[in-house]
C-alpha cells in the first residue's frame, strides 16, 4: 500500500488508467521541514493520514472530517483536491464541484489543471450550474443568508443542488445586490448578471463667476457640467477642475460620505496683466471700470484679463475714455493726449465748446481759482479781457469795455448761479464780492460771456453775463474745511462737501462765514471838521457775511438752495451821513429755491423746466448830523417766484432750435423809510409787478466749417402804481424786442471766426423809478425808458499746439436812451435819474495770448483798448471812469509738481476821469500767490500778496459821496489752509 503524506493527494480511481506515477501526487506549497516539526504541524499531519487511511477504507465521511480539521490547523490547498474527491465518492456532486472549482483557481501545473478540468466535466452532468457576473467584479457572494459565510467573489460558477435560491451579492461602496427566485436544474448553466448600484454622496458645487466647466482630474477628460452644478458622485476623495475663460483653473478637493450633502463654494482668481498708462498730463486721475486706481503717469498690475473700461481725468480737461484690452502676464500701454475743456453753458443757455459759442468768453477755470487762490469773483475777473473793477468800499461794480457808470451798482451785467439770476429786483445789482459768495473755490468755473445777452435773458444782460458753474456732482471728498486770514483783518471760515446718494443721486453743501474789523480811511475833505480833524475815520468800514449753496441732484432732478447775507458798516459818509460813524451800515441779504427738471424726451428733444423763488433784502442805516431827523432807516423787501421752460430740438443734423418762455411774478416789492427820532416815514413805496418773455434761437451748421445763430426775445413788464409829477400813481407797461446774431467760420480745425451783432436792452429799475427819501438826497424818476444797446463785433482765434492760442477781437457799441444819474445829491439838486439825449459810442479791440493749463503751466497777456465817448466816438465827451487801455500778464509756474506752485498776476491800466473831470494816478498791480497740495495730510494751502508794490490806486466814484475818488486797499497778505477727508 502506498503511503499518502499531507504532500500528497488521492488521485481518481474510476475506470480510467493513469500511466505515470506523478499523477498520483499533486505537490502542494506546504511550510518548510523545519517548519512542520511543531506540534501543530505535527498533529496537522496525523489527520492527513487519518483522512487518507478513511479514504482507503472507503468512509468518505470520516475523511472528510480529518481532512477539515487537518486544514484549519495548517492550511492547506491539497486539502481542496481531497475534499472535493471525497465529495464525488460519497454521490455529493455539488460540492465535490465547488472543492474542484475552488481547487482549479490555485496556480496548477497544466497537467494537474488538465487533470481538475477532466473531474470537473465527470461532476458536471450530476449537478445545477449557476454564473454569476457583476459589474463591477470582486462582489462578495451570498446565497440564500449570510450568516453562512461568502461564496466567493464574482465573477463565480457554482454548483447547486437543483432548486430555487436567493442571490445576495455585496461590495464595498456599493448597495446591496438581492436577486431571489433565481431557479437552477441539473445539467444547465444559470447565468446572473448583476449591476451595483454605487453608494453616492450629493455635491452642491457654485463658483464665482458661474458658468465655469467643471472636470474630473485633468482638463482633458470629460466634461461634466457647468456650474452651479448638483453632482451625485460615490464616497472618498476626488479632484475637481474648474475652468473659466478669464480665469485661473482651479482644483479643488473634496472629500464624500455616503448619503450626504457636501458643498463647496470655489472663487477663480483671474487670469491678469498690466497697463502701463501714460498721458501728456501728470496726476491725472485714472479710473479703470468706474474705479480710480492711480495716477498718470502708472503702471496698473494685477487687472483680470479680458476687456476693460479706461477713463482718465482731470481737472480742465475733457475726460477721455476707451476700451483696452488686458493679455495674461502681459503689458499694454495705452498713451493718452488730454484735449483742455473749454465749454461755456451761458452763451446759449446750454453747454457747447467755446469755439461753437455765439458770444466773446472768457472761462475762469478751476484750477485758476485755485493757483491764484482768488477770494470772490471779483478777484477773479482782474485781469480778464474789457473787464475793470470800480470799488466804493461798500459795492465792487463791474465795469466792461469802457462802461461802469456811477450810482448804479454793476446792473448792465447779469450775475448767475447755474443759470439762475442773483442780481436783485430793486436797484438790479451785481454782487460780486463777499456780498456773492464767501468762497469760491467749490465753482468748477467762472463764465464771462461778454455782448448783447437780452436776446437769452431780458434785461440786464447789457454788456454781458457772469455765470458761476457749480459741480454737477458730489466732490472727491466727503468733507473739506477752509480756516483763511488776511492782513485786511478779515477772517473767514467755510466748510464744504458731499456724497453720492446711490447710482443716480448725488449732493454737497458748501457753508462760511466772514469777520472783518474796520480800518482806518482817509478822506481829505474832512479833515479839520467836527467829524475828523485829519481826515481820517478809525476801525470803519468792517463786515460779516454768511453764506450756503447746496445742490441735490436725482436723475434728471435737480435742486439748488442759496442764502447769503452781508451787514457792511459804510465807510465813506455816503449820502451826507456821519463821517466815521460805526452805525452806518448797508445790508443785504438774497435766497433762492430752484427745481430744475431736465430730462431728454427723445434723441432729438430736449426739455427743461425751472420753478423758483427768490428773495431779497436791504437794510440801510444812515446817521445825519440833524437833530430834526438824526438816523435814517430804510428797508426794501422783494419776494418773487417764476417759471421757466425751454424745449430745445434736434430736427436734423446741424440743426438746433431753442423754444422758451418765462414768467416772474415779483409780489412783494416794497421801501420803507423812516427817521428814528420821531419815527417819521419818508418812503412808503409798494410797486409789484410781473414779466413775461419768449425767446426763439435757431442754430444751424449747413457745413463742418460753418455755424450760424440767429434768435430774439420779447419781454414785457407790468408795474404796478407807479408815482407821477402830479402826486398821482398808474400802472405802467413796458416792453423790448432785442434780437442776435451771429456767424461762425471754422476755416481750418485751429481757427475760429465770429461775427456778432445784436441788441440788448435794460428796463429802469424799481429803485431809479420809485425811489425818494423825501427829497433830502433823491428823487422819483418815473419816467425812465428802457435803454437799449446796439452792438457789433469780430472775433478770431487761431489754436497753436500745447493749448497756447491767441484771440483778437473789435467791437463797437452804440448805447440809446442811456440811464444816467444827475445831481448832487444835496437837498437844492437832489440825485435823480433821467435818459440822456445823446448815444454812447464804445469802440474797441482786445488781444490776448494765453496757454491754458498744461502740465501745470498757465500764462495770459492781453491788451484791451475801449474808446467810450459821448454823441461823438473820435471826439465827443469822454465818461467818467472809462479807462482806455488796460493789459494784463498772469502765469502759473510749477515749482514741485502740485506741491507747489506760483502764480502771478500784473495788471496796468490808464487813468480814470471822475465826475469832475480830473483823471486818477495810472494804477500798477502785482499779485503773487503760492498754492499747493499736502497729500499726505489731505491739506492744501494759499498764500499770497495783493498789491505787492502796496501801490496806491484810487476809484472815481458817485455825488453820494464826498470826494471823487476813494483810495483803494494797499498791500494784503491772505493765508488759506484748507483740509479735506
Amino acid at each position: 500500500m502506498i503511503k499518502l503524506t499531507r504532500r500528497q493527494v488521492i488521485l481518481p480511481l474510476f475506470g480510467f488508467q493513469l500511466g505515470l506515477a506523478a499523477l498520483f501526487f499533486v505537490a502542494a506549497p506546504t511550510p518548510s521541514w523545519s517548519q512542520v516539526t511543531t506540534g501543530v504541524a505535527d498533529e496537522a499531519e496525523v489527520l492527513f493520514r487519518l483522512g487518507n487511511e478513511a479514504y482507503r477504507a472507503g468512509q468518505f465521511r470520516e475523511a472528510l472530517a480529518y481532512y477539515f480539521a487537518s486544514n484549519r490547523l495548517s492550511p492547506n490547498r491539497n486539502v481542496l483536491f481531497n475534499a472535493a474527491r471525497c465529495y464525488e465518492q460519497s454521490g455529493q456532486y455539488v460540492e465535490a464541484f465547488r472543492y474542484y472549482n475552488a481547487y482549479l483557481s490555485s496556480e496548477l501545473s497544466d497537467d494537474d489543471k488538465a487533470a481538475v478540468d477532466n473531474a470537473l466535466a465527470r461532476v458536471r452532468p450530476y449537478v445545477a450550474l449557476v454564473h454569476i457576473d457583476t459589474d463591477p467584479a470582486g462582489a462578495r457572494l451570498y446565497i440564500d443568508r449570510k450568516d453562512l459565510g461568502s461564496y466567493g467573489q464574482t465573477p463565480l460558477t457554482l454548483a447547486l443542488s437543483p432548486g430555487q435560491y436567493t442571490l445576495l451579492l455585496e461590495s464595498e461602496g456599493y448597495h446591496d445586490f438581492i436577486t431571489e427566485n433565481v431557479q437552477v436544474k441539473i445539467g444547465q448553466t444559470t447565468n446572473v448578471n448583476a449591476k451595483l448600484s454605487p453608494i453616492l454622496g450629493t455635491l452642491k458645487l457654485q463658483s464665482n463667476p458661474p458658468g465655469a466647466a467643471v472636470h474630473f482630474g485633468t482638463p482633458d477628460e470629460k466634461l461634466v457640467g457647468v456650474t452651479p452644478l448638483v453632482l451625485e458622485l460615490r464616497p472618498g476623495s476626488h479632484d475637481i477642475r474648474l475652468r473659466a475663460d478669464g480665469y485661473v483653473t482651479k482644483t479643488v478637493s473634496v472629500v464624500m460620505e455616503p448619503q450626504k450633502m457636501t458643498e463647496v463654494a470655489a472663487t477663480l482668481e483671474r487670469e491678469t496683466g498690466s497697463l502701463v498708462v501714460q498721458a501728456d498730463e501728470r496726476d491725472a486721475l485714472i479710473l479703470l471700470d468706474g474705479k480710480p486706481v492711480g495716477f498718470t503717469p502708472a503702471v496698473i498690475d494685477g487687472i483680470p484679463t479680458g476687456t476693460h473700461t479706461l477713463t482718465i481725468e482731470l481737472e480742465g480737461f475733457r475726460s477721455v475714455t476707451q476700451q483696452v484690452d488686458v493679455v495674461s502676464n502681459e503689458k499694454a500701454l495705452v498713451e493718452s493726449n488730454l484735449v483742455i475743456v473749454e465749454d461755456v453753458a451761458a452763451a446759449s443757455r446750454q453747454v457747447e465748446s467755446v469755439s461753437d459759442a455765439p458770444a466773446s468768453v472768457t472761462l475762469v477755470g478751476k484750477r485758476e481759482i485755485q493757483a491764484f487762490g482768488y477770494r470772490h469773483s471779483a478777484d477773479a475777473l482782474g485781469g480778464v479781457r474789457g473787464m475793470y473793477l470800480s470799488d466804493d468800499l461798500t459795492y465792487v461794480a463791474p465795469g466792461i469795455r469802457g462802461f461802469s457808470p456811477f450810482g448804479q451798482y454793476g446792473n448792465r451785467m447779469l450775475v448767475q448761479i447755474d443759470g439762475h439770476t442773483l442780481n436783485d429786483n430793486w436797484v438790479g445789482s451785481s454782487y460780486i464780492e463777499y456780498d456773492q459768495m464767501i468762497d469760491i473755490d467749490t465753482l468748477d468755473r467762472i463764465e464771462v460771456v461778454r455782448g448783447p445777452g437780452s436776446a437769452l435773458y431780458g434785461t440786464g444782460a447789457f454788456f454781458g453775463v457772469l455765470n458761476l458753474v457749480t459741480p454737477e456732482q458730489a466732490p472727491p471728498y466727503y468733507v473739506r474745511g477752509l480756516v483763511s486770514a488776511a492782513t485786511d483783518n478779515a477772517f473767514r471760515a467755510t466748510v464744504d462737501g458731499g456724497t453720492p446718494l446711490g447710482d443716480d443721486a448725488y449732493m454737497w453743501l458748501m457753508a462760511g462765514g466772514l469777520t472783518a474789523q474796520g480800518t482806518d480811511i482817509y478822506l481829505p475833505s474832512f479833515a479839520g471838521t467836527a467829524e475828523s480833524t485829519d481826515g481820517f475815520a478809525r476801525n470803519v468800514g468792517g463786515f460779516d457775511a454768511g453764506s450756503v449753496l447746496a445742490r441735490f441732484g436725482w436723475k434728471d432732478f435737480t435742486i439748488v438752495g442759496y442764502f447769503h447775507r452781508r451787514d457792511k458798516q459804510i465807510p465813506t459818509a455816503a449820502f451826507g451821513t456821519i463821517f466815521g460813524d460805526p452805525d452806518t451800515a448797508s445790508n443785504d441779504q438774497r435766497a433762492f429755491v430752484e427745481v430744475r427738471f431736465e430730462p431728454e424726451l427723445s434723441e432729438s428733444v430736449h426739455f427743461l423746466g425751472r420753478l423758483y423763488f427768490d428773495h431779497y433784502l436791504y437794510e440801510g442805516v444812515f446817521p445825519y448830523d440833524d437833530p430834526e431827523t438824526g438816523t435814517a432807516l430804510e428797508d426794501f423787501t422783494g419776494n418773487w417766484a417764476g417759471a421757466d421752460v425751454r424745449v430745445v430740438w434736434r430736427p436734423f443734423d446741424g440743426g438746433r432750435f431753442t423754444i422758451g418762455g418765462e414768467a416772474q411774478f415779483h409780489f412783494t416789492n416794497e421801501a420803507t423809510g423812516k427817521y428814528a427820532v420821531n419815527d417819521e416815514i419818508y418812503l412808503d413805496e409798494s410797486h409789484p409787478f410781473q414779466q413775461f418773455a419768449a425767446y426763439l434761437i435757431a442754430d444751424y451748421s449747413p457745413i463742418s466749417w460753418l455755424g450760424m445763430s440767429v434768435g430774439a426775445r420779447f419781454d414785457a413788464w407790468q408795474i404796478s402804481d407807479l408815482p407821477q409829477s402830479d402826486g398821482s400813481s398808474e400802472d405802467r407797461f413796458l416792453f423790448s424786442v432785442n434780437p442776435r446774431a451771429a456767424f461762425l467760420f471754422h476755416p481750418t480745425d485751429v481757427d475760429t471766426l465770429k461775427l456778432m451783432g445784436g441788441r440788448a436792452f435794460r428796463a429802469p429799475s424799481v429803485y431809479e423809478l420809485t425811489y425818494w427819501d423825501g427829497g433830502i438826497t433823491q428823487i422819483p424818476s418815473p419816467n425812465l425808458e428802457p435803454e437799449v444797446i446796439y452792438t457789433g463785433e469780430l472775433e478770431y482765434t487761431h489754436r497753436f499746439d500745447a493749448g497756447i492760442s491767441i484771440t483778437g477781437a473789435v467791437f463797437f457799441n452804440a448805447i440809446v436812451d442811456l440811464i444816467e444819474q444827475v445831481g448832487s445829491g444835496e437837498e437844492t439838486d437832489p440825485l435823480a435819474y433821467q435818459n440822456i439825449e445823446d448815444n454812447v459810442l464804445t469802440g474797441g479791440a482786445e488781444i490776448e495770448l494765453r496757454r491754458e493749463f498744461r502740465r501745470g503751466w498757465m500764462f495770459s497777456v492781453q491788451y484791451s483798448f475801449q474808446r467810450t465817448r459821448v454823441k461823438n466816438w473820435l471826439d465827443g465827451d469822454k465818461i467818467p471812469n472809462s479807462p482806455e487801455h488796460l493789459a494784463a500778464i498772469k502765469a502759473v509756474v510749477p515749482l514741485s509738481g502740485p506741491q507747489a506752485r506760483l502764480a502771478s498776476r500784473f495788471a496796468v491800466e490808464s487813468e480814470r476821469r471822475d465826475r469832475n473831470g480830473d483823471t486818477t494816478e495810472l494804477p500798477l498791480l502785482w499779485d503773487l500767490s503760492l498754492t499747493g497740495d499736502i497729500p499726505q495730510f489731505r491739506l492744501s494751502y494759499a498764500i499770497g500778496l495783493r498789491n505787492l508794490l502796496d501801490w496806491r490806486v484810487e476809484h472815481p466814484v458817485g455825488e453820494d459821496i464826498s470826494e471823487a475818488v476813494v483810495k483803494q486797499r494797499g498791500r494784503t497778505l491772505f493765508a488759506d489752509l484748507r483740509w479735506s477727508y
